[in-house]
């Protein structure tokens, strides 16, 4: 089953103190996006996903949706389905660490 959905905009953050392997992604995509897929690319399933752009392991620590643009005129305009949010993603070859965890601090 082939569902497309949009990204309509994308603006990465670095998390200081992460030395660039962590960072928050401000998305605004269309209704219906698994934006966790998004990241980790659901087993090679969802194409493209930002582990697929990056090259490596990337997990969704945490989703905040921050608005939900909607319509309230009854219309079913594809123009007002965005659905913006904030998710820190961990780039980590080994799946491990993440913000604010200093198990990796002493790797070469």
């Amino acid at each position: 089953v082939v569902r497309e959905r949009c990204v309509l905009s994308c603006r990465p953050e670095v998390v200081a103190g992460t030395h660039g392997r962590a960072f928050v992604l401000h998305l605004s995509t269309t209704a219906g996006t698994y934006v966790k897929e998004l990241v980790h690319g659901d087993l090679g399933r969802t194409v493209p996903s930002i582990c697929s752009l990056l090259g490596r392991g990337c997990w969704c620590l945490q989703l905040d949706v921050t608005c939900v643009d909607m319509p309230f005129d009854g219309t079913d305009d594809e123009t007002h389905d965005g659905v913006p949010g904030n998710f820190v993603v961990d780039i980590d070859d080994d799946g491990g660490g993440g913000v604010g965890d200093d198990s990796d601090n002493d790797k070469a």
